[in-house]
């Protein structure tokens, strides 16, 4: 689980931040996969 951070990450953080990301990065998609 902690071993393909860079997967498991993105997953959680899509999926819990998905719509937060979107909303503080609305117009930084980029800085939120960085």
């Amino acid at each position: 689980r902690f071993s393909p951070w860079p997967f498991s990450f993105n997953q959680e953080l899509l999926a819990t931040a998905n719509e937060r990301q979107l909303r503080l990065l609305g117009k930084h998609p980029e800085m939120a996969y960085g």
